[in-house]
């Protein structure tokens, strides 16, 4: 989360036609969601550029798609009479009823013209028209109409006239909105809802799970059961309420006397990045013995622990800062894209992520995502989460295991332990 003070600014929206982001960007308006390879969604090294978008219900028939851009991933130059560089930048979306829909309920095309030298972001939303409560899919196009560069992003959004998730807004000390789920131990922040004129907010506390998931061959019925509650309150006065929480764990915010809110957890101070020895020797469970993990409860030294760990794996310093430095990105990467009620490297995706690597192939569909890794199909691997309902924290994505990865699991365990990287693509 940036953390400078910049002021919110909401800049007026310039409307053109469809059809001319169509052509510079590329984009068929026909081609279904479930159709395309998202796999550069999780692989930033893929992307041009970066946007962050949320959903906020401002009233029962006021809905707005906010975004961030970063002037700076845009092309500058010199255009017309100008003599200012000047980036042309367009934002398109559509709203469909399901990954597979053809259909589009709404869509609108916004251009902006941001100047040189570039602001470090740009935020602003534009109005969402729905016409009746439900479940839609929105994919939102960012094109830089000067490299004719173009990325894609889903939402998945629950339409209602009660109050839910996307009716709270979370809004830094410096007036930013959050574009994340996630907050530290050093913010203060603020809560907006404006549906129904709420006035207090019911603020539930949950501990942090520890618990990491399963291996993908290992085959259980995975239950999502309501979690024990540590402690709720009743804050009064939103409009002027100053919110910041020490304690580390999930916080979902809610009408008093509703089952419906939002989450907001609280993890480290510099999440998603994991700096401190503790935070470093939490994600070695994937990969440590039990012996070894024994090992690192007992010692009083989290840095040493760290340090012994990957150097006895590796047998060398130079190997063992490469697996450092691809491991912990991977864990950083997840924390960033997965993060729920939990880290994002705790989650079924995170593990996934943080041992194989980014998927070659992801395919988005109504009731989850498929990840492909591999080019031939002899060397395929693929792994599919199920899209499921928490009964507090809402979608979670649960992997559909098999004793079918075993000899994977085993060989990706194995080759991290003798000192090399694991992926599954070539």
């Amino acid at each position: 989360m940036d953390k400078k003070n910049f002021k919110y600014r909401y800049y007026s929206l310039i409307a053109v036609s469809l059809f001319l982001i169509l052509i510079n960007s590329c984009i068929t308006v026909y081609d279904t969601i479930n159709n395309r390879n998202y796999a550069d969604l999780y692989n930033p090294g893929q992307r041009t550029m970066h946007p962050e978008y949320f959903i906020y219900q401002k009233s029962a028939d006021d809905v707005r798609l906010y975004f961030r851009f970063f002037p700076k991933e845009f092309a500058y130059s010199v255009l017309g009479i100008d003599t200012v560089p000047t980036a042309n930048v367009s934002l398109f979306f559509r709203v469909t009823n399901s990954y597979s829909s053809v259909e589009i309920i709404d869509s609108l095309t916004s251009t902006f013209r941001l100047k040189s030298p570039p602001h470090k972001q740009f935020l602003g939303y534009v109005p969402v028209r729905l016409p009746k409560q439900g479940r839609y899919i929105i994919e939102i196009f960012l094109s830089d109409n000067l490299s004719r560069n173009f990325v894609s992003t889903v939402l998945d959004y629950d339409y209602s006239h009660t109050n839910g998730t996307s009716n709270f807004m979370f809004i830094s000390k410096f007036g930013n909105p959050y574009f994340y789920n996630w907050f530290s131990p050093v913010d203060t922040f603020r809560i907006k809802h404006e549906l129904n004129n709420l006035q207090d907010v019911r603020v539930t506390y949950y501990k942090p799970d520890t618990i990491l998931p399963l291996p993908p061959d290992i085959q259980k019925d995975i239950s999502l059961t309501l979690v024990p509650v540590d402690s709720s309150w009743i804050v009064k006065g939103i409009d002027t309420a100053v919110f910041s929480f020490k304690n580390k764990g999930t916080y979902y915010f809610s009408e008093p006397g509703s089952l419906k809110g939002k989450v907001f957890s609280c993890y480290n101070k510099s999440y998603p990045y994991v700096k401190t020895p503790i935070e470093l020797l939490k994600p070695i469970a994937y990969i440590a013995s039990y012996r070894e993990l024994k090992k690192i409860k007992k010692c009083t030294t989290p840095k040493v622990a760290v340090d012994s760990f990957w150097l006895g794996i590796a047998n060398n310093v130079d190997k063992a800062r490469e697996l450092i430095r691809v491991y912990y990105n991977r864990v950083q990467l997840a924390n960033y894209y997965f993060a729920d009620y939990r880290q994002g490297w705790q989650t079924d995706r995170g593990m996934i992520y943080v041992i194989c690597g980014a998927p070659s192939y992801i395919q988005k569909t109504d009731t989850g995502e498929k990840w492909v890794y591999g080019q031939h199909a002899n060397e395929i691997t693929s792994f599919f989460f199920y899209r499921e309902k928490h009964p507090v924290f809402g979608d979670v994505f649960i992997l559909e295991r098999s004793d079918l990865y075993a000899r994977m699991w085993y060989s990706a365990i194995s080759t991290w332990r003798d000192g090399r990287v694991f992926s599954l693509n070539p």
